[in-house]
């Protein structure tokens, strides 16, 4: 029986369809606040720290109290300036009727001089060169992959 070793290649666990999360509002380094013992780097005993959170517990701030409340998401009908209705998911307060605006894009990552930094000639410029006189592949491992007596997974 063929079976391949599940540390290579890990199980992907299977989320039922009704759990999954649809909207998902954290990225990588946002910060949880955890609560420790006092000390000089956390006097009030709360340390924010970058962890794993479950989606029920993510909260955002409140746009006029900055308190962290839950969030709900509404569907909303604007009518464009071309007279079109368009229904769109925006996000509220739970149990209120304030909206939590997505923030502006604060800064721009790449730069149009960015994309195309590398010049031409650098690019074709010759970096490596092999050894040819030495073979591509060790002969031990030639004489290894050619035994027909290894093991087969």
């Amino acid at each position: 029986m063929n079976r391949v070793n599940t540390r290579i290649f890990p199980k992907i666990p299977w989320v039922h369809p009704k759990d999954r999360v649809k909207r998902w509002n954290i990225v990588t380094g946002d910060k949880a606040k955890k609560h420790i013992e006092k000390q000089p780097a956390a006097p009030d005993g709360i340390l924010r720290v970058e962890q794993p959170i479950h989606v029920s517990n993510v909260m955002l701030l409140h746009p006029e109290t900055q308190i962290p409340t839950r969030v709900e998401y509404r569907k909303v009908e604007t009518t464009l300036e071309d007279g079109r209705v368009v229904s769109r998911l925006k996000r509220f307060a739970k149990g209120t009727d304030v909206e939590i605006p997505k923030p502006k894009q604060k800064y721009n990552d790449q730069s149009g001089a960015e994309l195309f930094s590398t010049t031409a000639e650098e690019a074709l410029k010759v970096t490596y060169v092999p050894d040819l006189s030495l073979p591509p592949i060790p002969q031990d491992l030639v004489k290894e992959l050619r035994n027909v007596y290894k093991k087969r997974i």
